[in-house]
């Protein structure tokens, strides 16, 4: 299991501005990834601002749940074996994190294919990320802190050198999925 603390900028982009950016700078090639969203029925975790996901990726299961921090917010990782959570055999920490809920009440609420290019700087990891859920198919730059900066005013920086002048935070993904199906 990992735990480490997650700061990171995004903003939603259109379509040709995802292009410009990605011809840009030297992106990996796309690699898909699905997040699969869980809360409980009373939306439990939603309430505490503290999303949770399971992530295909690389034929792995990524378990991640995220809680609020002063800065940024700290990040639970753990691979599983399965997506049921009378299963899931989850360390001492996350159960800890997940605090008053039972994992056994967590339920699928939604999921998220993304097609994200990769382009790392010594200072952060910047994600290119084509994400479809629901009806909605959007673009989106994630800016992932990977060394202490004025990360804020790089990020702005990049996003001006792209084009882009007023970069507008996005919500996050979970948040985005919960708005398109009524799940709030």
């Amino acid at each position: 299991m990992s735990k480490n603390i997650e700061l990171e900028y995004k903003t939603l982009l259109t379509e040709e501005e995802f292009n410009r950016i990605k011809t840009n700078y030297p992106f990996n090639e796309p690699f898909k990834q699905v997040n699969h969203y869980f809360d409980t029925k009373n939306r439990d975790l939603s309430k505490r601002r503290s999303p949770l996901r399971i992530r295909e990726v690389d034929n792995k299961l990524i378990f991640t749940l995220k809680t609020p921090n002063k800065i940024g917010v700290n990040e639970y990782e753990c691979e599983v074996q399965s997506f049921d959570f009378n299963k899931i055999k989850l360390p001492d920490d996350i159960l800890l994190a997940l605090k008053d809920v039972n994992p056994k009440d967590l339920v699928e609420f939604g999921s998220l294919t993304t097609y994200r290019a990769v382009f790392d700087t010594e200072l952060a990891t910047i994600c290119l990320d084509e994400n479809f859920y629901a009806d909605v198919h959007d673009f989106e730059i994630e800016y992932e802190v990977k060394k202490e900066h004025d990360s804020l005013q790089m990020f702005k920086a990049f996003m001006y050198a792209n084009g882009i002048e007023n970069p507008k935070p996005a919500p996050g993904k979970t948040k985005r999925v919960r708005t398109a199906i009524n799940f709030e």
